[in-house]
Order: C-alpha cells, then structure tokens, then sequence
C-alpha cells in the first residue's frame, strides 16, 4: 500500500522551493550578487558577506549604495540601484542562507537604508532619478490598428482584442509605476 504523505530531504526541499522562482529573477539575482562581490573585492573586504554579522552588513551596504557604479564608472539609474538591492535581499532569505532578516525592511538596517535614499537623492540631483517615458502610439498607428482584422468587433477574437488593447492602452498607459502597494 503507497503511503498517503511523500517524505523529502532537505535538499529536495531547497530545490523545490528555488523552482518557484522564476528564471530572470534568478538572474538578477546572481547580477546583483556578482556586483557586490566585486565591490567587496575591489574594496579589499571579504567576499563571503552571506557569513557576515547583521552590524558589518548594514555599514558594508550603506557604503556600496553610495559608491556603486557601473563598469563604466557612471552612477547607475535609480531602478537599477533598486533591483541590486532588492537581489542582494532574496540571495540572503533564500537556500542555502536562508536568513531571517530583511536588508530593505528591518530596523536593524537602518543605516543602510539611510544611505540608500541619500543615494537615491543624489541620482536624483544628477538626473538619473527620473523615470523615461516614451510617446504614446501615434494616432494613425493606432488606426491602423483599430481597422486591422484583428481588433474587427465584428468577431469574438476581434472584440477581445480590441477590449484588451483599450484597457491597457489607456487605463494601465504608465505601468506599475502609478500603482502603489
């Protein structure tokens, strides 16, 4: 008779919860691990800040939010300051470290926090803060569009399309960048 409950191993475990991740967010991920072992390195620091205490973290991140750069030397834009952040966050809480801090989060970070919006203050002051929008769809391009067989509102696919496209295109026009959590 099979057993009613599976048994797995710990490694099994950390495998499956890794899969829900999904592959770009893994990227970034190892990106933004990959750039702060380089500055770690360039800095003469220890490169295993997995193993660091919560106070040598909170100091080491607050001076690499300040001092981070591309390898062209140019200050990074404010999303990309962000997402190297918030990569270095998931490495920590996820296997095999699996920390129960929150370096964007939890007080015991405040340093590092402080220094992050100082950052972004300044990127902000130097222009790269800012956020590039791009011009919506020309009005004849849209046209076309609107009379093209698939946005026809003669059929169901035609009518769903164009439904799709209406709501996106003029409640959703900014993204994500309107809403707010």
């Amino acid at each position: 008779m099979a057993k009613r409950f599976a048994t797995y191993t710990e490694d099994e475990i950390a495998k499956k919860r890794s899969n829900l991740t999904p592959v770009t967010t893994k990227r970034c991920t190892d990106s933004s691990v990959r750039i702060f072992r380089h500055y770690l390195k360039e800095k003469g620091k220890g490169e295993d800040f997995e193993a660091m205490l919560k106070n040598e973290l909170n100091s080491t991140l607050g001076s690499f939010y300040l001092e981070a750069r591309s390898e062209s030397g140019d200050l990074y834009k404010r999303k990309t300051l962000e997402g190297i952040r918030y990569g270095l966050n998931r490495h920590l809480k996820s296997p095999p470290h699996n920390n129960d801090f929150d370096i964007v989060r939890d007080s015991d970070f405040s340093v590092a926090n402080e220094m992050f919006k100082a950052a972004v203050k300044e990127l902000k002051q130097q222009g790269k803060g800012n956020i590039t929008h791009y011009e919506p769809m020309a009005e004849a391009d849209r046209q076309k569009l609107y009379h093209s067989m698939y946005m026809n509102t003669a059929t169901p696919t035609g009518l769903a399309n164009k439904v799709q496209f209406d709501v996106r295109y003029y409640f959703s026009r900014r993204g994500a960048e309107t809403c707010s959590p």
